[in-house]
């Protein structure tokens, strides 16, 4: 037990040694240089050894007055080659050189060079940071420990470039700061947003680009210089961004953003005009073009818009968002104008709706290929809406006509289900309407009609009960207040059918023209005065194409009458009252050419014209499932329009030539065929043509009874060509082939075949996903618009393969969907997270891998099977994750993580032994060798714990989480073991270190000095001997001092000739030289007495040489404990600066650490408690030891575990337990333990050691010879003392203990006693 508290002492004093080190007064550097500077007196680097290389970086120095100035000169080749493990060689006061002791302190490592500008990517990736001095000091893998941003390649390796250091950067956004491990900072920001290009699907702009902040917080975007609200970002990553954005108008925009405090280059967009639509006008006759589609005008005044057909010029244009209305003059037959292109649509009672219908006299109308003979045909003069009463009812037939001989296109129709109103046309007030349905499934009859106008609007129909035929049936609607025509539709069960409610219009009972050419109307205008007011009244004047409207307020309109001036400036010849939208004609006027006088002809009427030529023929977006028509991608304009009807039964359905779709009954794909079914009564495709590539995908069709089959075969190389702008060949039902007219919806293309499993890593990236038809229907550039997955490469290309689409996939967590544009969707999740390996800075554990969720809510982390915290998570991403996790003891860990619902691989990881420090010996004599580190224990009971050194085995192991200790046995002289340079390996439970830490037999070393009762003792290892031990300072040899070393060499007690101030001191033995430690010997302290009471007493302690600046201050002792004790002034006398001062100590026991100040001078001592007095021991012949002597005093010592029998024999120690000692206030006895055969015994109270028998042991007899000691007074300087010292600063001691662990400041502080160590026993070993 004496021997470890002893090396206990030399362990903690040999932590100041690391302080013993260079103390740089200032660093610079530069791309051509290190310049570090010194005091004079001090350590300084002569070389840094960069050991994993064999490279070194000298040091020349120069001495100044008091400055020592020390250069490397630097290039960038020298520079390259400035990384990995690293020591230093130092030279001391006195010019000897150490190398490979002193490690070099982070702080004292050059600030690195910065070249150039580091503007890394905000996604992150490889990136280049230019440089000198970029690692020194790095031994792990990163700038930040923090945020771990790793290096490429091993600093470790000969062809690592230290000056183009390669960072993994994970990316970011804003300015950002690295530090490195000798606080220097570097702050820098990312590169500079950049927009590519913008584009937008009218409800969203979408900017592609590169360096974007992806989080919504660090941008803000611009458009046309207003910001954007952050309500309207949609998503933003580090190389998109989309906000919604609407514009109605054809306009320029421009887009920028400020992302991560960066501004981006400002980008040009443009929501160019969309014509979508245009009817067709007979070519001799000319007439009016509406165009519809969006941004059809513009916000700007003045604005100048062209509208070119061909070669043809159109004039009088007018716009508005949705339509552009101009007048195309006739052409003439002869000219070589293309006159093709006939779009018809249709209505039934029937009445068709559509382009270039023809004449009454020259249109022929064909139901299921037979001739409509004996019709009444009315065609309107522009020649746009047909009007006939079939001869029976047409129930899913096909219809077309043929104009001149031209043959239309083929519809289906079908008009078994309708309605009729009664009345016809309700009041504008309101008014309940019968309706009555036809031909109602029997399916439906228990459901009750819905009607619904074209703003959505619906009523419920009541039931009339008038029969109970339900196929034929009556219903009321309550029609609510209104004005002029409305699409309707009627709804019963899964029935539907089209109709129009109009309602009813004022009455003109009469009209004249005045002499001043004021039109004057008379009527009931009562229920319509209302509309007037709301604009809904007014004048139209037509002429030929023209149409002008006279403004609302030029009419003087009463309840009774309306009148308004004829305005000769249009040359009518008709003039209408047009009432919400409905026209009643006034008057016909005939102009006289020369005279120009008109020649009114007055028109009475009681009802207006219902079936004007001007009725608003523009079908409300319907769904017939008899009917070929679908309209499901009508324009909401064409929604919101009127549908037409006439004055009896209106059955209603719609057709362009561009909705003409085939009805499909199914879609096969494979990666052999594409086959699709069809009605055998409808149109289909015959070929999908792929525009960009000049390439057909043809189908070979069969029918059957009632299906046709069409099948396209496809192979590989096939589908690689399926991509890019579309179209399509389609078969009508008379056999006609129709190309390019025929859209390919994405709903009819066909499911992708995905081949393989897509799994793509979670940072994202390219990745393939391969399969048949992946980019069927996709005309912009992704497979989930709105999170657009971006297609690389062109897809209007021929190089691109259709088959192989690499996506630049933005990265994810978990599952997700990728949905096609028809519908299809495929579910998939990311790669599988793998973690390469686990590292720790023992505070926390960082693993590096691949495809982590960077969402902490995604993942979870589990250690030996126990799941971490998330309030541990440090942090994540896709590469990289940190958890706070603290390990003490020597161990191995298994680690995994389950992100997004995917389990990665166990890895091991393994907490090694890490010895740091060792204590020398002498190699003759063996002893306690002391290692000192980190997880130097296991918490396995029963562990095996191996210690080399180098060859040797240390026997004896007693470990604890930071230490070892262990007893190396002496090294025969002559035996061929190095003395020098041992590897330290230390295996746990097979677990074996693999840093390196080296150990030398017969290194003098001096850890630090006290100065007990004036004397100087020197605490170190391997002290030698009083004979071979020669003392040296300021470099003279001490002549003729007493010098006494202990057995184990590890004190050194000498009183000094002379007072020893701000002097430099160290040792040689046999020829070794010690390190130098700067030492003052002149402020110290005496104690009397030496040894207190263990009940406490009053103890004098003289202060010696007090500084003047102190004298007025009073002392303090302060114990191990951090009790504070203040002295009382004894006034002996009027000298302060050798003076005495009383301490009341209290009750203690054994040796106590104490330190004595006084303003600002410390020294430090010890006082040791007395111990108890043996007057005699003897043996009995039943081998008990009996000892007598006055133990009143310690008796509760006893009680507390304080005393027992120690037995040492050689190095092995051992304790007899307390409470094998029968102890009493007058003596105590134990029984001697053969087994032992010990040759000395002791008394052990409160760790000092008090000799009690010295017994003899006969080799052959084995019967103990006893000696008997008797002793009035311990033995004081015992070599048991426990040498274990408080931290202490010392301003005239090289020893700055700034750095002493916790555990140093909590040890006990030494003191000498006054006898010297001649008095010490001597065989303790």
């Amino acid at each position: 037990m004496k021997i470890i508290f002893l090396f206990l002492f030399v362990f903690l004093i040999s932590e100041i040694v690391g302080l013993s080190v260079p103390h740089p007064k200032g660093i610079k550097s530069s791309n051509r240089s290190l310049v570090y500077t010194y005091d004079i007196n001090g350590y300084f680097y002569s070389k840094f050894l960069f050991t994993d290389l064999n490279f070194q970086l000298p040091f020349t120095c120069e001495n100044g007055s008091s400055i020592r100035t020390c250069t490397s000169y630097v290039d960038e080749e020298i520079a390259k080659n400035l990384h990995g493990s690293m020591s230093s060689c130092v030279i001391d006061v006195d010019g000897s050189e150490l190398c490979n002791v002193f490690s070099i302190n982070t702080k004292n490592y050059p600030n690195p060079i910065i070249q150039g500008e580091f503007k890394p990517l905000t996604k992150g990736g490889h990136t280049i940071i230019k440089g000198y001095y970029l690692i020194l000091g790095i031994s792990f893998y990163s700038i930040i420990p923090n945020i771990k941003v790793q290096f490429v390649g091993f600093v470790y390796e000969e062809s690592f470039d230290a000056t183009n250091l390669i960072l993994d950067y994970k990316g970011g956004c804003g300015e950002k700061t690295f530090q490195w491990p000798n606080g220097f900072k570097y702050s820098f920001n990312h590169s500079n947003p950049t927009i590519d290009k913008i584009s937008s699907d009218n409800s969203s702009l979408v900017a592609i680009g590169s360096n974007f902040c992806s989080n919504s917080n660090d941008v803000n975007i611009f458009i046309d210089g207003i910001q954007v609200d952050k309500i309207n970002l949609i998503s933003n990553d580090h190389e998109l961004f989309e906000v919604r954005y609407t514009q109605q108008y054809c306009k320029s925009i421009y887009v920028n953003i400020v992302s991560g405090g960066l501004e981006s280059n400002k980008i040009k967009f443009e929501f160019k005009p969309l014509p979508l639509k245009i009817n067709s006008i007979p070519k001799v006759k000319g007439g009016l073009i509406t165009i519809t589609g969006e941004r059809l005008s513009s916000q700007i005044n003045n604005s100048s818009i062209i509208v070119k057909i061909g070669n043809h010029q159109c004039k009088n244009i007018i716009s508005s968002q949705n339509e552009i209305t101009c007048n195309l003059d006739p052409v003439q037959t002869g000219s070589n104008d293309d006159s093709i292109g006939l779009h018809v649509n249709f209505s039934i009672n029937v009445k068709l709706i559509g382009d270039c219908l023809g004449t009454n006299e020259s249109t022929q109308i064909y139901i299921d290929d037979i001739q409509q003979l004996n019709l009444t045909i009315n065609i309107n003069d522009k020649q746009t809406t047909l009007l006939f009463t079939p001869l029976n009812q047409i129930k899913n037939s096909k219809l077309y006509i043929i104009v001149n001989g031209k043959k239309s296109n083929v519809i289906q129709i079908d008009s078994s289900f309708f309605v009729k109103l009664s009345p016809l046309s309700p009041s504008v007030l309101g008014q309940i309407v019968n309706i009555t349905l036809y031909n109602v499934n029997i399916l439906n009859h228990n459901n009750l009609p819905t009607l619904t106008f074209m703003d959505n609007t619906t009523i419920k129909g009541i039931d009339n009960l008038n029969s109970n035929e339900y196929s034929n049936h009556t219903y009321s609607f309550e029609i609510p207040i209104g004005c002029g025509r409305n699409g309707i539709s009627v709804s019963i069960g899964n029935q539907t059918t089209y109709s129009e409610l109009y309602y009813e219009l004022p009455i003109i009972t009469s009209c004249s023209i005045d002499n001043d050419q004021t039109i004057r109307c008379f009527g009931n205008f009562t229920n319509y005065f209302n509309f007037y007011e709301n604009g809904k009244i007014n004048i139209l004047f037509s002429n030929s194409i023209d149409e002008i409207y006279l403004p609302t307020n030029s009419i003087d309109f009463k309840i009774d009458s309306f009148s308004f001036e004829l305005n000769k400036k249009y040359k009518t010849n008709q003039v209408y009252l047009k009432v919400c939208n409905e026209l009643l004609p006034i008057i016909n006027i005939e102009y006289n050419s020369t005279i120009q006088t008109p020649q009114p002809t007055i028109i009475n009427t009681l009802k207006p014209q219902l079936n004007s030529s001007s009725e608003q023929e523009i079908k409300q977006n319907k769904t017939n499932s008899n009917s070929y028509s679908s309209n499901e991608n009508i324009s909401n304009k064409q929604k919101n329009e009127k549908i037409p009807s006439e004055g009896r039964l209106i059955i209603r359905f719609t057709l362009k030539l561009t909705t003409s779709l085939p009805m499909f009954w199914g879609i096969k794909s494979s990666n052999t065929s594409l086959v699709y079914t069809y009605d055998i009564n409808g149109l289909f495709y015959s070929k999908f043509l792929f525009t960009d590539l000049n390439y057909q995908l043809p189908f070979a069709c069969e029918n059957g009874s009632s299906i046709r089959t069409c099948t396209s075969y496809v192979d590989e190389e096939i589908a690689k060509n399926l991509h890019g702008s579309m179209s399509s060949c389609v078969i009508d039902v008379d056999s006609s082939e129709l190309c390019g007219e025929v859209p390919l919806y994405t709903k009819y293309c066909p499911n992708p075949i995905i081949q393989g499993e897509f799994k793509p890593p979670t940072k994202g990236g390219h990745t393939i996903i391969k399969g048949y038809y992946l980019v069927l229907g996709i005309s912009f550039y992704s497979i989930i618009p709105n999170t657009k997955v971006f297609f690389v490469g062109n897809i209007g290309d021929e190089s691109f393969d259709a088959t192989n689409l690499i996506l630049d996939y933005k990265g994810g967590c978990g599952e997700k969907t990728f949905q096609w544009p028809n519908g299809f969707k495929y579910s998939f999740n990311h790669s599988n997270p793998i973690i390469d390996k686990i590292s720790s800075d023992n505070s926390s554990l960082v693993a590096i891998g691949s495809n982590f969720c960077s969402n902490s809510n995604d993942v979870n982390i589990f250690i030996d099977g126990i799941q971490v915290d998330k309030i541990n998570l440090i942090s994540i991403d896709h590469e990289l994750f940190e958890v706070r996790y603290t390990q003490q003891y020597c161990k191995s860990i298994y680690v995994n993580i389950v992100s997004g619902g995917l389990e990665s691989n166990k890895i091991k990881f393994e907490f090694k032994p890490l010895p740091l420090k060792i204590n020398s010996i002498p190699k003759v004599k063996g002893g306690l060798i002391t290692i000192t580190g980190e997880r130097l224990s296991s918490q396995i009971n029963n562990s095996s714990i191996i210690v080399k050194i180098g060859k040797h085995q240390c026997k004896n192991i007693i470990s604890s989480q930071n230490e070892i200790t262990c007893n190396l046995d002496p090294v025969q002289t002559g035996s061929n073991d190095d003395s020098i340079g041992l590897h330290v390996n230390v295996s746990i439970n097979g677990i074996i270190n693999d840093n390196i830490l080296l150990f030398s037999f017969d290194v003098p070393f001096i850890y630090d000095f006290i100065l007990p009762q004036g004397q100087v003792k020197l605490i170190g290892d391997c002290l030698g001997t009083n004979e071979s031990t020669q003392i040296y300072i300021d470099d003279i040899q001490q002549l003729n001092l007493t010098i006494n070393i202990n057995d184990k060499q590890t004190t050194l007690l000498f009183t000094p000739l002379n007072q020893i101030k701000n002097s430099k001191l160290y040792i040689i033995v046999n020829g070794k030289k010690s390190n130098v430690i700067k030492i003052d010997s002149s402020f110290f302290v005496k104690l009397s007495p030496l040894s207190p009471s263990v009940l406490g007493q009053i103890v004098n302690i003289t202060l010696n040489n007090v500084n003047i600046l102190n004298l007025n201050n009073l002392p303090t002792l302060t114990f191990i404990d951090n009790t504070t004790i203040k002295g009382i002034d004894n006034l002996n006398s009027n000298e302060y600066s050798n003076h005495t001062y009383s301490f009341e100590i209290p009750i203690g026991c054994g040796r106590n650490g104490i330190s004595v100040s006084i303003g600002n001078q410390t020294t430090y001592s010890e006082l040791y408690y007395e111990l108890p007095i043996i007057t005699s021991c003897s043996i009995d012949n039943d081998q008990t030891i009996r000892c007598f002597g006055n133990f009143t005093n310690y008796f509760n010592f006893y009680e507390n575990g304080k005393i027992n029998i120690l037995f040492s024999n050689s190095i092995d120690e051992i304790y007899l337990p307390t409470n094998s000692i029968d102890f009493k206030i007058d003596s105590f006895s134990f029984q001697l333990n053969k087994k032992y055969k010990t040759n000395q015994v002791y008394l052990n109270v409160c760790n000092e050691l008090l000799p009690i028998i010295n017994i003899e042991y006969n080799s052959t007899i084995q019967t103990p010879q006893p000696t008997i000691i008797n002793t009035l007074k311990p033995q004081l300087n015992s070599s048991s003392e426990q040498e274990i010292k408080q931290n202490k600063t010392n301003s005239n001691s090289y020893s700055s203990n700034e750095n002493i662990s916790n555990k140093q400041k909590n040890e006990k502080i030494p003191s000498e006693g006054s006898n010297s160590c001649d008095n010490e026993i001597t065989n303790l070993d």
